[in-house]
């Protein structure tokens, strides 16, 4: 890998080489080189593999420029570049989708989402998008909430740990995902203009941040709907329905009961993740009154450090390899219900290996996929740590580290 003497990837615009801290921090200054790289060459490259250098996406933005994966390119980084993405067999996105649901542009990724965010006047009330399913095997033309959440936390600087790098706040997360949102549209609109997402709280900036919440509330309302993401704090029944109070956000926000009835059944594993975090995705509105209501919404368990996770056992087990200091992903799935994914990806073995829980006892469709599964892994030659949760779980210290602790005893 090429780096600089404080550890950085090395970029190179045109003729010049830089470290990928200094595009960040300086990009106003940068911006006769990115545009002499634009013309000479269409692209910038990434040194990460001094032997074979990586082409990066320029983009424009409002007058910024941008560095972006190339591509298909992102699994070929080095997996400390920071353009390094998972490989695409870990995801579900092309498994979940066609190619009219996301779509590389010159400036960033349009999206297109089923949620509609702006309704024709005068048309009747309609049923949530997560309530339409399509047939087994069929790729759907636009993302749900939960496809679009889980695109957001795909790669590893959300969804996966590595060893060694300090605890994950949401102060972290909060800049990754506004950082993925750059340049991306959702149906045609800014996801800037059209996405709130819940800003770290802070006693020096709770003010500003309420009124950057109220603003975006003043936008929503009639035909209007905009996005929100955040955490779920408290879930709350009323003689209305559910009050949600989403963690830095003042306002509680307002769900009908028939609404979170739906929810409920589609997100159960997730909204009983109490010792974990529940994160959220949620399409609002703004009522007669001015209250923030929620027409449509999604959400994904976590980690404390912010790792995905489909269950409570699969919490402990990620919360087991970060304690035995393994650098590990969690494969997105979108809405690719019948792909075969692993829990988690172990990346500190070569070839990476794969890792199982097996959590739900005695139900014969389960048992009947997890033979599906093993013998998939068997086939393709996969090295496969599995734990039935039945029993305690395995020993999940690095092979390398083990064998060299049982030699020396």
């Amino acid at each position: 890998m090429m780096v600089n003497q404080e550890g950085l990837t090395r970029v190179r615009l045109a003729d010049r080489v830089v470290s990928a801290n200094q595009i960040t921090e300086r990009r106003e200054d940068l911006r006769w080189l990115f545009a002499r790289a634009k013309a000479q060459d269409g692209h910038g490259w990434c040194l990460c593999q001094p032997n074979d250098p990586l082409p990066l996406v320029i983009r424009c933005y409002h007058g910024v420029f941008h560095l972006a994966v190339w591509p298909g390119h992102g699994h070929r980084h080095d997996r400390d570049c920071p353009f390094w993405r998972q490989h695409p067999q870990w995801s579900g996105l092309d498994a979940a989708y066609t190619a009219d649901a996301f779509v590389d542009t010159a400036t960033g990724t349009a999206i297109r989402m089923q949620t509609p965010l702006t309704l024709r006047i005068g048309t009747p009330g309609q049923v949530p998008p997560s309530d339409i399913s399509i047939q087994p095997g069929q790729r759907r033309s636009a993302t749900t909430l939960l496809g679009l959440l889980h695109w957001l936390w795909e790669g590893r600087a959300l969804a996966g740990h590595r060893p060694g790098a300090p605890p994950r706040r949401w102060r972290d997360c909060h800049a990754t995902l506004r950082d993925r949102l750059r340049g991306t549209s959702i149906n045609g609109q800014s996801a800037e203009a059209v996405v709130f997402v819940v800003p770290p709280f802070g006693t020096d900036t709770a003010e500003v941040n309420a009124e950057e919440f109220t603003r975006f509330l003043a936008g929503l309302g009639g035909a209007r709907r905009g996005v929100l993401l955040g955490e779920i704090k408290e879930v709350t029944d009323t003689d209305y329905g559910v009050r949600l109070t989403i963690a830095h956000l003042r306002a509680p926000l307002y769900v009908s009961s028939a609404l979170f009835d739906r929810v409920r059944r589609s997100y159960r594993a997730a909204l009983a993740l109490t010792e974990g975090r529940r994160m959220t995705l949620l399409v609002l509105t703004r009522s007669a009154k001015g209250y923030p209501t929620v027409v449509d919404m999604a959400v994904m368990g976590c980690t404390r450090g912010y790792v995905p996770v489909d269950s409570h056992p699969e919490l402990v087990m990620a919360d087991a390899l970060a304690s035995a200091g393994r650098e590990f992903v969690k494969p997105m799935r979108y809405d690719a219900a019948d792909a075969v994914f692993p829990d988690f990806v172990l990346l500190d073995t070569d070839p990476a290996s794969y890792v199982e829980v097996w959590g739900v006892i005695g139900r014969e469709d389960y048992e009947h996929r997890k033979r599906h599964k093993q013998g998939f892994y068997r086939s393709a030659g996969h090295r496969l740590v599995e734990w039935d949760t039945r029993s305690r779980l395995p020993d999940l210290t690095l092979p390398s580290i083990r064998g060299a602790a049982s030699g020396s005893s």
